[in-house]
């Protein structure tokens, strides 16, 4: 459990206080988001106590949710333009036809509109990016361009045909599921599980880590700019996977990635892999711990007996069941 100290107006003392989550509604743009936010308690007298430094996560977590809700880009994949395509922050913004100051201020935190978010998610797309600097090449200076144009054909040459079974399961899996990260990691995930489960073996070797949001496959992750809005990225080849593996992916696809990327993290955090390999921590305490294959396999193995599943189409049941348990 997560102490301080610091100074409660009720008890008039410098007193202890622990930092507990809860469920909250707040504004945005004129919007309501629900979001988890952080509440210091004093440890005497119980009464909620003001910590600047908290006040700006809980706001930071409420434009995380707002941006979520309505799909607009995160800060994280923001920064990672200008980072990726080695391209500074002013000539990006004069390259879209923007103010020069406009990519900044989102760098800054700013919330972008739907309209300039959708725009910068074409940007984590080598391809796009590539197509909008050459033909926009005369905004920007020469050397600007040439830097920008070099990482972006990197970039478009690394993104090589998958080589390993896990990047073959996610080319497969986004041919039909949302392409959002909360939805194609849980899917990942409940994938592994109940291949285990029906056919006595892992789809690949890869194992998640006990992330705030979920179980999440780091390396997927910090791909996910390649599983991008123009996915498949390559042609999928029918020898990739058995017809076992096509079973069950197919059956996830349709049973599965019908539930929001928000629900299914929901499942996630009733389940006890997530659970167990978090321990004690809060549902908002980062994590990094590795959740076993065998602590996945077991718990939808045991899942599959409780349930008497005898195909892959009887998950439909088990993730309806966890639905109206939310």
């Amino acid at each position: 459990m997560f102490t301080e100290t610091l100074f409660c107006p009720e008890c008039r003392t410098e007193t202890e206080y622990t930092i507990v989550n809860r469920n909250a509604i707040g504004t945005l743009k004129g919007e309501e988001v629900s979001f988890v936010e952080q509440v210091p308690i004093c440890s005497s007298c119980k009464s909620e106590l003001f910590v600047s430094e908290i006040e700006e996560l809980n706001r930071e977590s409420l434009c995380a949710a707002y941006r979520e809700k309505n799909e607009i880009i995160s800060m994280e994949e923001i920064l990672s333009i200008v980072e990726k395509y080695n391209i500074g922050k002013q000539p990006l913004s004069e390259l879209l036809g923007w103010g020069a100051q406009t990519f900044s201020r989102y760098c800054d935190g700013m919330i972008p509109t739907k309209q300039y978010s959708d725009v910068l998610k074409r940007m984590l797309i080598p391809k796009e990016f590539l197509s909008v600097l050459e033909e926009k090449q005369s905004c920007i200076t020469l050397a600007a361009y040439k830097k920008a144009k070099t990482a972006a054909k990197k970039l478009i040459a690394d993104s090589a045909v998958p080589n390993s079974k896990l990047e073959k399961v996610v080319c497969y899996l986004l041919t039909y599921c949302d392409n959002t990260q909360l939805t194609v990691q849980k899917a990942l995930y409940y994938a592994q599980g109940f291949y285990k489960a029906f056919f006595g073996q892992f789809l690949f070797e890869e194992q998640p880590q006990a992330w705030v949001y979920g179980p999440v496959y780091p390396s997927v992750y910090a791909n996910r700019e390649k599983y991008h809005a123009d996915f498949p990225f390559v042609e999928i080849e029918d020898e990739w996977l058995t017809e076992s593996e096509k079973e069950m992916l197919d059956a996830i696809s349709k049973h599965v990635c019908c539930y929001s990327g928000v629900a299914l993290m929901q499942f996630t955090h009733k389940e006890m892999p997530w659970l167990t390999t978090r321990g004690g921590l809060s549902d908002n305490e980062r994590s990094n711990a590795v959740i076993s294959k065998d602590l996945i396999g077991d718990y939808f193995s045991s899942i599959k007996e409780k349930h008497n599943m005898l195909a892959p189409t009887d998950i439909s049941d088990y993730m309806r069941r966890m639905f109206d348990s939310l």
